[in-house]
Formats: C-alpha cells, structure tokens, sequence
C-alpha cells in the first residue's frame, strides 16, 4: 500500500503555482484626502447654543449670591423695624394705660374741684349779698 502524506509534508508531486502580475490589474494612483471636513451634511436638526456657558453660569452664580445676600439683608431690617415697632407699642401702650388713669383722676378731681369752687363761689356771693343788702342807697345830693 501507498503511504499517504503527512500534514505538514510537501508532496513532491505537486506542482509549483506562481502568479505573475500583467496587465489584468488597474493601479490607481493614492487620492489625495481633504485636509477639512465639515460634518454639515450628516446633522439632521439645529441646536441653540451659548458659546460660553461657564461664563454665563459664573454671572448668573455671582448676581444670585448678591441677591441672597441682600435678600438676607433686608429681612435683618425688617426684623429690627419690627422690634422697634413692637417697643414702640409696648412703651404707647404701657404710657396709654396710665394716661387713661390719669385722665380719670383729673375728670374726678377737676369735677370736685369744680363742685367745691362753685359751692365757695356761691357762699361768696351770699355773702356780699348780705352785705350789699346792709348798704345805703347813695344819697341824692
């Protein structure tokens, strides 16, 4: 029997086969690639965009820090207005309490006094009556 060729053995019985370039290939000459692109033809949609997005974030950062700042600001002021307001009512209202008492007082003592002064004015005048009353007619001359 014939031995068979092991894998990795070259039969010394197969030809040779050698390709020879001729004229059945085309060289192409290299194509000379653009050196700027533009990807304008392959978006579909616009887009609005700011062209500095930091810096706008920055300025809107800064303007909301001066804003909370103030706001902060303007509640200490109205904070202390409102103390002050609340002091102010305190001392009226403690001043108005005794102010009514002291009304009150001066209505009763002008009244008495009044009662008095005009019980005295009344004796007076009794009085001189009694005493114009004694008097002379002015004798006729």
């Amino acid at each position: 029997m014939g031995e068979k060729p092991r894998v990795g053995e070259a039969d010394p019985a197969a030809p040779t086969v050698t390709v020879e370039i001729g004229n059945h290939q085309v060289v192409l000459s290299q194509p000379v690639m653009p050196q700027n692109y533009s990807l304008e033809s392959l978006r579909q949609s616009e887009v609005v965009v700011f062209d500095d997005p930091l810096s706008i974030a920055a300025q809107f950062l800064q303007t909301a820090d001066v804003l909370t700042a103030e706001m902060q600001r303007d509640i200490r002021v109205r904070e202390q207005k409102l103390q002050q307001t609340q002091q102010a009512k305190a001392a009226i209202a403690e001043k108005a309490t005794e102010f009514k008492l002291e009304a009150r007082l001066y209505r009763e003592r002008t009244a008495m006094l009044a009662t008095v002064q005009s019980q005295e004015t009344q004796s007076l005048q009794q009085s001189l009556t009694t005493l114009q009353n004694l008097g002379k007619p002015p004798a006729d001359a």
